[in-house]
């Protein structure tokens, strides 16, 4: 079982996105789209699960435009984010 001690608030956008969120027929482009959700709020996210590589994933769950529910789960950069010191919980 892993826990963590903080949040995450996401405030920029990685390199690979940057040029993924100009171009609507990139392959990343929905990524870009859901990673500027994060930076585009002032909400602090848990950790969803850290990988193999201590790379932090989080859970990003909205209504879409057509007002349909959209479940995924995002890989956040080093270098992106800003942990905010908070109670241990448990992650994946």
């Amino acid at each position: 079982m892993k826990t963590v001690n903080y949040l995450v608030r996401v405030h920029a956008l990685p390199e690979d996105l940057k040029e993924a969120s100009r171009d609507t027929n990139h392959d990343l482009h929905k990524t870009s789209v859901i990673y500027s959700k994060l930076i585009n709020t002032d909400h602090l996210w848990e950790v969803d699960s850290i990988d193999e590589y201590k790379q932090i994933w989080v859970a990003v769950n909205f209504i879409n435009d057509a007002g349909q529910a959209e479940f995924h789960t995002i890989k956040i950069d080093s270098g992106t984010y800003e942990s905010i010191e908070y109670d241990d919980y448990i992650i994946n």
